[in-house]
């Protein structure tokens, strides 16, 4: 580190005196302040989804995120067109904004059902009191929260729907 701050520095790189000026590919192109290159600024990507907080007497319904989606592995409302069994009941309940890496995620969040019947592989009906121990992205947690639910991890309470 001190090497860093007192010999290679951005602005006047002293190469003469620096102990790894022979390996060191700045040096020997001879120009060291053009050195380290900039990074690349990574463009946003916006994710836009409604998601159902479908209730039914069981508790709610989860699904696991696939592989190539947002937040894969973790559990995460459906989808509003993530199957056909899934009735929409009220218009919107709000939205939740939220960045993830180089993603700005926004969820229309909305109140739902599941009209019965085998649910779907990777799909789960949650009770309320389980939510803490299956809900780990902040991000459903306050889609969750918007819709009605506490599921908060720091004292690992749920509290009941409103």
């Amino acid at each position: 580190m001190e090497l860093g701050a007192l010999v290679c520095t951005p602005r006047n790189p002293d190469c003469s005196n620096c102990p790894l000026s022979d390996i060191c590919r700045a040096a020997q192109r001879t120009e060291p302040e053009r050195f380290p290159l900039p990074k690349v600024r990574v463009q946003k990507v916006s994710v836009h989804r409604t998601v159902v907080v479908a209730e039914s007497e069981a508790g709610l319904l989860l699904r696991i995120a696939a592989p190539d989606e947002l937040l894969s592995g973790l559990w995460i409302l459906p989808a509003q067109d993530d199957h056909p069994r899934l009735e929409i009941l009220d218009g919107v309940v709000g939205e939740v904004r939220h960045s993830i890496t180089h993603h700005d995620v926004r969820w229309t969040v909305v109140r739902g059902h599941w009209k019965g019947g085998a649910l779907p592989a990777g799909w789960i009906v949650c009770p309320p009191a389980e939510l803490k121990n299956r809900v780990v992205s902040s991000l459903v947690r306050k889609s969750l929260e918007m819709a009605g639910f506490v599921c908060r991890a720091a004292d690992s309470s749920v509290r009941a729907f409103r």
